[in-house]
């Protein structure tokens, strides 16, 4: 399990639950496994996250959320919180420096849902003509902006498939496929996996303006889940007005009241899910309760608790893109993902939109990882170890 990452501060800890009656504990309703990994830990009460308020706080000794809460002074200040928790890889939405100055301990789940974006980037691809085939067969090349814990585990896995790969981050010195960031832009496929920053050496922030927009080719694949905000929307638009490149778009700027007209110019549009897989979600909440526990001082705990196995099964196939499709489609139906989104928006608008937008996310079903799982393959090739190695499966040849 990745391993999460804290930020300590000077003041004492809460009391631990041996010390206190209970500990209370604010959570966001969509983080899963709330009752059986951190119920042992105190009472929890589980908002809507979007809503979670100063006045939901006043009991508060510890907050957890996802990405769509903003926490920061108008939602802390004069409130018992004294841990925060991120179920989530970034933290564009938490005032770092508020957190600091007020002794606050900060703890983020990075790299818990980073295979639930991969395989969400690879099963895109897979619907886009013979864009997963190509790059297999080693015509055409995929472009990664951010080396993070997406980043890595992207290139990781399209490696080990034999896939060209550039990556450009500025603030890493130390990649085996590093490339400018014009180099990048020129592959055929380019997804974004960068965090989001408006401030510092290198902003993030409108990083693909219209300046790097019109350079795009008509044929290329432009992926973005990363955050909305990192692409320049209304230069987009125009872009895509021109013709090509082909869109996946995930992360939107002005969540949760997203862009119809971007929606229609998409190849693949979805509701940002693509870290949304139960196993991330699950491993996000195992990585806070571990904080959570350290944070109160106690031992043990329940992070050990984890879902039941993964199987699929692979039957005649004819290349190793053919393979990849196969074993994907059996754990994650990505145009579905696009249908429901249209569905919901096609006849919303303004606040509604964003209801929608929201909905989606709180309601999404379950989906599995294929990372893990077990491989029962009848007919063995020469690309079955090379998969299996990639995705981690277990194989249980016939």
């Amino acid at each position: 399990m990745p391993r999460v990452i804290q930020h300590f501060t000077k003041i004492s800890a809460i009391p631990s639950a041996h010390e206190l009656d209970s500990v209370n504990i604010v959570a966001d309703h969509n983080i899963p496994g709330l009752e059986q990994l951190l119920g042992h830990l105190g009472e929890i009460t589980a908002l809507d996250g979007r809503s979670i308020s100063r006045r939901d706080l006043l009991t508060a000794d510890a907050l957890l959320v996802r990405s769509v809460s903003r926490v920061d002074e108008v939602l802390l200040k004069d409130t018992p919180v004294r841990f925060v928790g991120s179920a989530t890889a970034g933290h564009d939405h938490i005032d770092m420096e508020y957190l600091k100055s007020t002794g606050r301990h900060f703890a983020l789940a990075s790299g818990s849902n980073a295979q639930s974006v991969v395989e969400y980037v690879f099963a895109a691809l897979a619907e886009i003509g013979a864009t997963l085939d190509a790059l297999c067969e080693g015509h055409s090349s995929l472009g990664v902006i951010g080396y993070g814990n997406v980043g890595q585990r992207l290139v990781s896995v399209a490696r080990t498939l034999g896939i060209s790969v550039l990556v450009y981050d500025p603030y890493i010195k130390q990649c085996p496929v590093s490339a400018s960031f014009e180099q990048v832009m020129r592959c055929d496929v380019v997804s974004l996996h960068c965090a989001l920053s408006q401030e510092g050496r290198f902003p993030s922030w409108h990083l693909l303006n219209r300046q790097v927009l019109t350079t795009l080719r008509p044929e290329q694949v432009l992926i973005n889940a990363a955050r909305g905000g990192i692409i320049d929307e209304t230069a987009l638009l125009e872009r895509a007005s021109r013709g090509g490149p082909s869109l996946i778009v995930d992360c939107w700027e002005g969540e949760p009241c997203i862009s119809e007209a971007l929606i229609e110019q998409a190849s693949l549009a979805t509701p940002h899910v693509a870290g949304y897989s139960k196993d991330g979600k699950w491993r996000g909440t195992q990585m806070l309760g571990e904080a959570l526990t350290s944070f109160l001082r106690l031992e043990g705990g329940n992070a050990g608790i984890g879902l039941p196995s993964v199987s699929v099964q692979l039957g005649e196939h004819h290349s190793m893109a053919q393979a990849v499709r196969l074993l994907l489609e059996q754990v994650y139906d990505i145009t579905t993902d696009d249908a429901l989104l249209r569905r919901a928006l096609r006849d919303s608008g303004g606040v509604e939109r964003g209801r929608q937008f929201d909905r989606l996310r709180r309601d999404y079903r379950e989906r599995r990882e294929l990372f893990g799982a077990q491989l029962h393959c009848d007919a063995p090739s020469e690309w079955i170890a090379c998969v299996a190695k990639a995705f981690q499966l277990e194989r249980k040849d016939s």
